[in-house]
């Protein structure tokens, strides 16, 4: 063989494939055509009627199977219609799970159906896109969606349902007034009874956001009795009945419905939220222990979700029991061995989240606790930090829980720092006690604007008449006595207190007669109205009277001396008993008062009147007024030395 035939053999074993590899290769190709290769209209047809079929038996994931066979050979005539149907189907399963991961698998899925489909945006696609953003939380989209959908429903089966998403969705933002706008389209009467059965729970979900909870209460349980199948099939709806009824305080009903859903429901993150509210159940009723249980189970069987967290510090709230101190050291855990740290760790890595607002309400409460002058610097920081709006119902009622009888405690220079640095926090968490605690406290530390607003804010959350008692008490103390006289007019149930603020302003407006003496006789003869009676009868002229109303409660005139409104009418009536040399009277009057009390002028007064009446043993009094600099010691003294050249005189 030449040399040539040699080469030109060589080269064409290289260039030309063996015949095994070209059946390898061909078999690839038919592999990868019959991927795509095109179902015939009639296994098209026949696979999408039986998905939908499967669908509408919420078998969902036998129609997924079928469904897939459709997505995957693209060129069918059904694949637009499988892409929408499969993005309901994980709508639908990531509803009842609570896996958003599957949510989110549905919007993936109807965005490509919009790509494919030749007219996609119908009622159907904005509906079903408004569900699948409302279901993942994202509120304004959803709102969004809905109303897209709205503009485009044709039946009126397809307006119920868009207008009652509206409603709900404007429920979740408290966007009050469309729910004004739409809900006038609802006619009921033309509901079927499925229909009337959701639009109970929209009804139910209004009060609820509204803080209505007792008027909630009336619609949501009525789902509960009759439609129950309406919540389980709608996990987060059965938790917001049950929560409802827990912020009814009817506990015991609450704690069978949260064990209910754990039983029934599927959704991981409403079955640890369940848990966590039994677990306060049970603390609220005083077994700890339970409480215990019930949140330490979070923490075991789903240690790394939010809801362990807060387990954690629920907790070592309720570490000053004994018996759970005792468990807690028990725990291999390093938060529960340094909890400060934990606490202060969740607070800062979490600040205004869920978690963050629990491990603050923790802070406080360990600093409170404390009496830690930095710690409680610390404290004024944080508070300075937190944005009441964006807690929830449960850390308002946490922090409230863990605070209130250390802030009833508190001194009230504190008290009024605490306040001043966060005032919309502290009217959007504590309970009216707290807030009443702190109009007084302000008013000791001069803060009298922010003490006038706090209390106008407490009769405007309130709006009762003893709201309208207490700010017409501060407009009083603050020398707003018009004020005060209009806010008392609006009181309906008219009790001694009233008539006592009553009389106070008409004394300092000089508008007292004869009529507002008789309407003290309503009030049963204490000490107050007595005196009140006195000051009275002495703006009326009547020295007499008022004398003898004085005299009649002179053991317990100490307790009302010190007031300023008491201590100036007690003076002006002193006055104009000396005045009138009725000098023993005064003396009996204010000797038991001196008995109690220590104060310069009301020394001064005994030694003027001890003088004036004859008395010989008075230096005690002189005495006490030694180191006395007011105007009335200086003529005490002018009169005792008076005396003394007197008594000289005459020996």
């Amino acid at each position: 063989m030449s040399g040539f035939k040699l080469i030109l053999i060589t080269f064409l074993i290289i260039i030309t494939p063996s015949f095994s590899q070209q059946d390898a290769v061909s078999e690839i190709q038919e592999k990868q055509e019959s991927v795509f290769k095109s179902l015939s209209e009639e296994e098209a047809t026949r696979l999408y009627r039986e998905a939908v079929k499967m669908y509408k038996r919420k078998s969902y994931y036998s129609a997924l199977n079928l469904l897939t066979k459709l997505i995957t050979h693209r060129d069918n005539i059904y694949y637009s219609d499988a892409l929408f149907l499969t993005a309901k189907i994980y709508l639908e399963l990531g509803r009842k799970t609570g896996k958003k991961g599957l949510i989110q698998k549905a919007l993936n899925y109807l965005n490509k159906y919009s790509y494919t489909a030749k007219k996609a945006y119908t009622w159907d696609f904005y509906y079903t896109k408004g569900n699948i953003y409302e279901n993942l939380y994202m509120y304004e989209r959803a709102l969004a969606s809905y109303k897209l959908a709205f503009y485009r429903a044709v039946t009126k089966r397809q307006q119920f349902k868009t207008v009652a998403a509206i409603l709900r969705t404007a429920a979740w933002t408290k966007k009050m007034d469309l729910v004004t706008r739409y809900i006038v389209l609802v006619n009921v009467e033309e509901l079927s009874h499925e229909e009337k059965k959701e639009f109970e729970f929209i009804k139910g979900l209004l009060e609820f956001q509204k803080g209505n909870y007792e008027k909630a209460y009336q619609y949501l349980s009525k789902i509960y009795k009759e439609y129950e199948p309406y919540l389980i099939e709608n996990p987060y709806y059965y938790f917001i009945f049950a929560e409802n009824t827990y912020r009814t305080g009817k506990y015991y009903l609450a704690k069978q419905i949260f064990r209910r859903i754990i039983s029934l429901i599927k959704d991981e993150e409403i079955i640890r939220r369940s848990l966590l509210r039994l677990g306060d159940i049970f603390n609220i009723k005083g077994d700890k222990i339970t409480a215990f249980n019930y949140y330490y189970s979070i923490i075991e069987k789903y240690p790394d979700s939010r809801e362990a967290k807060v387990a954690k510090l629920k907790i070592l709230a309720m570490s000053d029991d004994p018996r759970i101190k005792k468990k807690i050291k028990l725990i291999e855990d390093e938060d529960f061995k340094k909890p400060l740290r934990f606490v202060y760790r969740m607070l800062v890595s979490n600040r205004n989240n869920y978690i963050g607002n629990f491990a603050f309400g923790n802070f406080g409460n360990i600093v409170l606790k404390s009496k830690n002058d930095r710690l409680f610097h610390e404290l004024v920081k944080e508070i300075s930090l937190i944005y009441p709006e964006r807690m929830l119902y449960e850390h308002k009622e946490y922090i409230n829980k863990l605070w209130k009888n250390e802030l009833l405690d508190l001194e009230y220079q504190k008290s009024c720092e605490l306040y001043i640095t966060n005032k919309n926090f502290f009217k959007s968490v504590f309970d009216r006690k707290v807030l009443i605690k702190i109009v007084k406290d302000l008013k000791l530390c001069g803060k009298e604007k922010s003490r006038i607003d706090l209390a106008e804010w407490i009769l405007k959350r309130w709006n009762d008449d003893r709201s309208r008692l207490l700010l017409a008490q501060v407009y009083f103390e603050e020398g707003m006595y018009t004020k005060s006289l209009s806010t008392l007019k609006n009181i309906k149930n008219k009790d001694c207190n009233y008539y006592k603020l009553l009389a106070k302003n008409k004394i300092e407006l000089q508008q007292a007669d004869k009529k507002l003496l008789k309407t003290l006789d309503r009030c049963k003869k204490d000490t107050e109205t007595i005196i009140l009676k006195s000051i009275i009868s002495f703006q009326l002229g009547n020295i007499d009277r008022t004398l003898m109303y004085l005299d009649q409660v002179k053991n317990e005139i100490y307790k009302f001396y010190e007031n300023r409104f008491y201590n100036k009418y007690l003076i002006y009536i002193v006055e104009k008993s000396f005045s009138l040399n009725r000098y023993r009277e005064i003396f009996n009057i204010l000797k038991p008062v001196s008995e109690k009390i220590d104060e310069c002028d009301l020394n001064s007064f005994l030694l003027i009147s001890a003088v004036r009446i004859g008395l010989k043993s008075i230096d005690k009094y002189a005495e006490k007024i030694k180191n006395c600099k007011t105007l009335w010691t200086q003529v005490a003294e002018n009169i005792y030395e008076d005396y003394l050249l007197m008594e000289e005189a005459l020996k």
